[in-house]
């Protein structure tokens, strides 16, 4: 019942313009993926940096990596600059910049900021000038 909520009010957003960076201050890239999938690769633990275009997963000495969300999973909330991130395992979480996180998922390609990767379903690709590497978060902790 949670996801449809959320993919209800999710598919709302983007159709009154909410999804895209264009129209709004959104910085979450989002994919039409099958929210039943849940991979096991690991992206790493890491701060969450929450930037005007981009969600970040900074991992220090190994770099920074673009979050991607399912649509299903991700909801946007402009008025405090946080994420609520739909959990298959521990329910909603409220994800705010600088948080600590350890990221499973699946890696799903580097891009050069023209042309996200053809093999994902976007439904807002991620913003030109976030980081080159690309993971969609499946599962998420806060440390």
């Amino acid at each position: 019942m949670i996801r449809l909520g959320v993919a209800a009010i999710s598919i709302i957003a983007i159709l009154n313009g909410c999804g895209t960076n264009e129209k709004n201050d959104s910085p979450l890239a989002l994919t039409a993926s099958d929210t039943q999938v849940v991979s096991a690769a690991l992206a790493g633990t890491g701060a969450l940096d929450i930037t005007a275009e981009c969600v970040v997963l900074d991992l220090h000495k190994d770099g920074k990596v673009t979050l991607v969300f399912r649509l299903t999973q991700a909801l946007w909330d402009s008025a405090h600059r946080t994420i609520a991130f739909n959990d298959p395992f521990a329910g909603t979480l409220t994800l705010t910049s600088g948080a600590t996180v350890k990221v499973g998922g699946k890696a799903i390609g580097h891009w050069n900021g023209a042309e996200p990767p053809a093999t994902v379903r976007w439904i807002v690709p991620p913003h030109s000038s976030c980081p080159a590497e690309l993971f969609e978060v499946h599962t998420l902790v806060i440390e």
